[in-house]
């Protein structure tokens, strides 16, 4: 949400959304408003480009313009809010890499853990493979991690030894 003296800052976060959805696999569906009017329903996340106070923004996330004096662009200042603390152009975005902030708070890993841990199936038993539970800890729990190193390192002490011993008999 934006009115008409934050255009520019507007159209700096449009640019850096649109890049974030070029650079990774997403799709943002993106819904511009004016503050005046009313939220048009829920969202994860709400970009409040206006300096009227918060109101009438249903996003479970909310980051809003709030000048103040600080050497960070993005503050958090609750823990599902947070505050850009200068007016944006392009400088300002450029300096402080706010392309990269947006994206690292918009794809934060935890969101997508429990769906990466539900569709991973590396290295699994065919009883959890083939299994019906949507226990994804337990699938986690059941993938154990062993280092190949020493079975990579056995394999080429071999392949060295087979080779030298091939290398001695055709030269007799």
């Amino acid at each position: 949400m934006s009115d008409d003296d934050f255009s520019y800052d507007q159209r700096v976060v449009k640019a850096i959304l649109k890049a974030i959805e070029k650079s990774f696999p997403i799709s943002i569906v993106l819904t511009e408003n004016n503050p005046s009017k009313k939220s048009l329903g829920s969202a994860d996340w709400g970009i409040w480009l206006s300096a009227k106070p918060l109101s009438g923004i249903t996003a479970t996330n909310v980051i809003c313009v709030q000048p103040q004096e600080s050497s960070e662009l993005i503050l958090q200042t609750a823990a599902n809010k947070w505050a850009i603390t200068r007016r944006l152009n392009q400088e300002v975005v450029l300096l402080n890499n706010l392309t990269t902030q947006l994206a690292t708070m918009l794809l934060s890993e935890n969101k997508f853990q429990d769906k990466i841990i539900a569709n991973d199936r590396r290295m699994v038993s065919d009883s959890l493979v083939w299994s019906q539970s949507d226990g994804s800890k337990e699938i986690q729990a059941s993938l154990r991690y062993q280092p190949a190193d020493k079975y990579l390192i056995t394999l080429l002490l071999a392949l060295l030894l087979i080779e030298r011993i091939i290398a001695y008999r055709r030269n007799q």
